[in-house]
């Protein structure tokens, strides 16, 4: 519900690198009639903030376990998950822990990965949240060579982005 999304987006916290996370308790389950899965489904709610390269949902269970929900563009955090009795894909991963200092221990660790990502990949690079919309609400098809819409990196090369923009102007041209 919106209600619900709205209350995700008041009670995350984001981390000083950029790790979007949220507590889902029991009670806040209970307030919003919401199942362990639906509230599973708040890690969906945090996908688009912006600065946020990984985004984890801890959701409270009846047996005092934590459920966590670990989230990425392009980040690996199936290693994090891992560590905590979990696994999963490279950017979609599950774990289980159970207690706040094991989930301040993954919190920091997600963080600590953010911070090395992007000092090592910062360099001459623009995310494209941070590219100025140039030309205004066109919408169009941009095949970008190699690559599909899903796995497209959200930060690219100066030269890519120059090389965009050449693209972008030829088609507003025609």
């Amino acid at each position: 519900s919106f209600r619900f999304e709205s209350h995700v987006h008041k009670k995350m916290k984001i981390s000083e690198n950029g790790v979007a996370s949220i507590y889902i308790s029991l009670a806040m389950q209970k307030e919003f009639s919401l199942s362990t899965e639906d509230a599973s489904a708040a890690i969906s709610h945090l996908d688009s903030i912006k600065g946020s390269l990984i985004w984890i949902a801890f959701i409270e269970c009846a047996d005092g376990s934590v459920r966590v929900r670990l989230r990425s563009r392009f980040i690996t955090v199936n290693s994090l998950a891992e560590k905590y009795r979990g696994g999963g894909h490279a950017c979609a991963s599950g774990a289980t822990v159970y207690s706040p200092e094991e989930m301040q221990e993954l919190l920091n660790e997600a963080d600590a990965v953010v911070k090395e990502y992007k000092e090592n990949n910062r360099k001459d690079t623009l995310y494209l949240t941070e590219i100025p919309l140039k030309y205004g609400n066109y919408h169009m098809d941009i095949n970008l060579p190699d690559k599909d819409w899903f796995n497209y990196p959200s930060f690219i090369t100066l030269e890519q982005y120059i090389n965009l923009l050449n693209r972008i102007e030829n088609i507003i041209r025609l």
